[in-house]
């Protein structure tokens, strides 16, 4: 009997084991995928920025040019729609990389929600550096 009942305490350790080992490396993998995904909205949000400001100086070389501001105003409304067409096809793209039984992980879905994520996570680490 004592050879069965060890037998059996070292299958449950085995299987205990297993599980434990699952959730462990299932945690590790979301943390990973979610950092990766942060890394992208932080370079999406530089490149976004950058943009933002070539579009000022375009702005500025156009008064200096005498354009019209009726016509500046129409450039800057075609610019926001195409920013806005940019942010969408961004935010796709990030969220169709991430593999689909990870995707719920993700906290957000659009251009909106993922920005305030990402003022979420500095104003974070702000505060755990003090």
């Amino acid at each position: 009997m004592p050879f069965w009942t060890s037998f059996c305490w070292f299958m449950a350790g085995s299987v205990l084991f297993y599980i434990l080992n699952s959730i462990m490396n299932s945690g590790m993998l979301i943390r990973m995928i979610n950092s990766s995904v942060r890394h992208s909205l932080e370079i999406l949000f530089v490149t976004h920025k950058s943009y933002v400001l070539s579009q000022e100086l375009k702005y500025d070389f156009m008064r200096k040019n005498n354009i019209p501001e009726e016509e500046i105003e129409t450039f800057k409304a075609v610019d926001r729609d195409i920013m806005r067409l940019w942010q969408s096809a961004a935010i796709s793209v990030v969220l169709n990389k991430v593999p689909t039984k990870l995707i719920r992980t993700i906290k957000f879905r659009n251009w909106e929600e993922a920005m305030r994520l990402l003022e979420g996570d500095k104003n974070g680490k702000q505060r755990t550096r003090r």
